[in-house]
């Protein structure tokens, strides 16, 4: 079966693009394609961070009332070996804010800088040379 058969589309990622909507973040890619350019567009995704398990009661204090918002436990740790939570969001731009005011409570959030495509493509461990599904 070839890559077009399995609805796989073969090509190297030019751009990169993301954009909060009500169904979550919408995120597209322009290869270059033996055919051309092509643009392909992904399901709504969401905005995940992580953050240390031992600071969960404060963090779900400080996000008491924050809508479209999960705290779920994870089997992942972080480089000191604490174990961590993944915070999942609706909207990156809600990311960043809790980001930031959570930073201000003194506690740190792990990967809430990579952006929608970067995270689609660094999960899937999917290289500039890419066949994403279409």
């Amino acid at each position: 079966m070839t890559a077009a058969q399995r609805g796989v589309i073969e090509g190297f990622v030019l751009t990169r693009h993301w954009q909060d909507a009500p169904a979550g973040t919408r995120v597209w890619l322009w290869l270059a394609t033996d055919a051309g350019p092509r643009r392909v567009e992904l399901p709504p995704q969401v905005s995940v961070a992580f953050v240390a398990r031992e600071a969960r009661d404060e963090v779900e204090r400080l996000l008491r009332g924050e809508a479209e918002v999960t705290l779920r436990e994870l089997d992942l740790r972080d480089f000191a070996r604490r174990p961590l939570l993944g915070l999942y969001c609706r909207s990156h731009r809600q990311l960043m804010q809790l980001e930031r005011r959570l930073g201000e409570a003194g506690i740190e959030l792990f990967e809430a800088d990579v952006r929608p495509p970067e995270r689609y493509l660094m999960e899937r461990f999917i290289p500039p040379r890419c066949s994403p599904a279409a």
